[in-house]
């Protein structure tokens, strides 16, 4: 039991309950009372309850007012689907069963709703998802399970004229679509960035700073180890990851190398029994959004994933991930072995150059680093991925409660940053079409006006066989429609070919073609082209033929 719920690194003493069924119904580090021993006491059906959450499955309690209980229907098509087939468990309750009261409670139902099929669905690590009855379908309950494992309904939580005429307005409308073309897709990098940034809590020794975090050696003091383990106990909603971190340096063939002791998550999974004992048996709102544990860890299985999201599904404890500059140096690649110490290790993988100092780290199993290099359970820093209402409200403040002998900071300067950059981007976007639209209008208008007076032997000549002033006005006013409607298109044309060349080397993003945007610059070089002629084409309209033939 020890083994499985990795009891060796919680903080001693500890007092754990484990039911018959094996679910664990109480967890009290240090001091125990008895009345968290007489909380830790459940029935059968909460106990299985807790069994199925502890095993990171979607329960599905199904209610009866007598001994036969029935599934929905659509629950029972739920269980065909190959996405939740293997992650369900059904489990009956008879309402009028007094000795579940407190399940009762905690799943919030109305006994007058239970006629008929009726289920209720707890998602770990003890997220009420929803009610369902005979009527709900399978779709409406998986979109309220994909629903539950949104941390919150904020899409931030975690991680859009003339050369002069026949010259000009395509080089300018080329300008505005190749900027609008980065600048979108570059705010959608932005925003995948701040999505993918990893850690935005972080729990560091009280000595340390950030900028030791983002030394390669990071040597600003330990943690103990047991801080992870803390966390989980306390039952803190909002948490999605944690992360334990310990860099030691060596000698490598000459190099000096950083290596960084990771835990898989494979192994911080088991600490989520804890965190689904604590948040069932607790159901109390502390003040952060709830997300259910709903996700796959497909992203987190290969070593790539270190550089996304800053963590590994499964390491190997003798298995090394290397940066991407420490492999060129070592000459090193995948299945080839390393020698740390006095162990060897094979290295898994190769990361793909970020930029940053960890490029030349090399990544290692925690328990791995701290045995060799005699570190016993600790750590220099404890990543922690919460959702962003989280890190600005009530989250912090709790974990710097729950851990006084450490610094807890948020990363509030690399995210306001980032959104900076991405508000900067776009503004720009805007003022740079502020800027393009009146200095084409004006250049529009000056030829048009130019064009006019060059012309105005003609002009006189027209009205003088009967041309209405209205017809006057429509010839230069068709002139711009087709010159800004030409000039548009091709400048669009040019644009988007210089975005999809351009744009990589100048923010780093693959961009494709926007129709919108397209679009809406060609509507606008018409547009300004229509309107910057009006005003010389109604004083063409109102020449007098007269004078015209008198300055001829």
């Amino acid at each position: 039991m020890a083994e499985q719920f990795n009891v060796s690194r919680a903080p001693m003493p500890i007092t754990v309950a484990v039911a018959p069924n094996g679910a664990v119904t109480g967890l009290f580090p240090r001091q125990v009372a008895n009345a968290n021993l007489d909380a830790a006491v459940v029935p059968p059906v909460m106990m299985e309850c807790m069994k199925q959450l502890q095993d990171q499955k979607l329960v599905f309690v199904c209610l009866t007012q007598s001994e036969q209980a029935a599934v929905p229907a659509g629950v029972r098509a739920l269980q065909l689907d190959s996405q939740f087939k293997d992650r369900m468990a059904l489990v009956a309750l008879n309402v009028q069963n007094t000795a579940e009261a407190r399940l009762m409670q905690q799943l919030k139902v109305d006994v007058n709703q239970v006629q008929g099929p009726y289920a209720a669905l707890i998602a770990p690590p003890g997220v009420l998802v929803g009610h369902f009855n005979g009527t709900s379908s399978a779709d409406q309950i998986a979109a309220a399970i994909h629903k539950a494992g949104q941390c919150c309904e904020d899409p931030n939580c975690k991680h859009s004229a003339s050369a002069q005429a026949s010259q000009s307005t395509p080089t300018r409308v080329a300008a505005l679509v190749a900027i609008r073309h980065v600048t979108v897709y570059s705010e959608e990098a932005v925003a995948n960035q701040l999505t993918n940034l990893g850690a935005n809590i972080l729990v560091l020794p009280k000595e340390a700073t950030l900028q030791d975090y983002y030394a390669a050696d990071q040597n600003g003091g330990t943690l103990p180890e047991e801080y992870v383990a803390e966390v989980f106990l306390s039952g803190l909603s909002g948490i999605e990851q944690v992360s334990p971190r310990l860099n030691v340096t060596t000698e490598l063939h000459g190099h000096s190398v950083a290596i960084t002791g990771i835990l898989p998550q494979s192994e911080v999974e088991t600490l989520a029994t804890w965190q689904a004992t604590t948040s069932f048996m607790n159901p109390t709102d502390s003040g952060c959004c709830l997300k259910a544990n709903v996700a796959t860890t497909d992203d987190l299985k290969s070593p790539e994933a270190l550089v996304k999201y800053r963590a590994i599904q499964n390491l190997d404890t003798h298995a090394i991930i290397l940066g991407a500059d420490i492999a060129k140096k070592l000459n090193c690649n995948v299945d080839d072995r390393l020698k740390l110490i006095d162990e060897t290790f094979t290295v898994i993988g190769v990361l793909p150059a970020t930029g940053t100092v960890d490029d030349g780290r090399i990544f290692a199993h925690l328990h791995s680093i701290q045995r060799i290099w005699k570190k016993d359970s600790t750590c220099n820093a404890i990543e922690i991925v919460g959702c962003c209402e989280d890190a600005a409200g009530g989250l912090v403040p709790q974990l710097r409660e729950l851990l006084p002998d450490a610094k807890v900071v948020t990363i509030l300067q690399v995210v306001e940053t980032q959104v900076g950059v991405n508000q900067l981007m776009a503004k720009t976007s805007w003022i740079v079409l502020a800027v393009l639209v009146i200095v084409g209008g004006v250049g529009l208008a000056g030829v048009i006006a130019a064009n006019v007076r060059e012309r105005r032997r003609e002009i006189g000549t027209l009205m003088a066989l009967g041309a209405t002033p209205s017809y006057i006005q429509k010839l230069f006013l068709g002139k711009a429609l087709i010159l800004g409607l030409g000039a548009g298109t091709l400048g669009c044309l040019i644009g988007v070919v210089a975005a999809v060349i351009a744009g990589p080397v100048w923010a780093g993003v693959s961009i494709s073609p926007l129709l919108g945007t397209s679009m809406l610059s060609v509507l606008i070089a018409t547009f300004v082209a229509v309107i910057a002629a009006w005003w010389p084409a109604q004083k063409a309209a109102h020449l007098d033929p007269c004078i015209c033939f008198r300055e001829v």
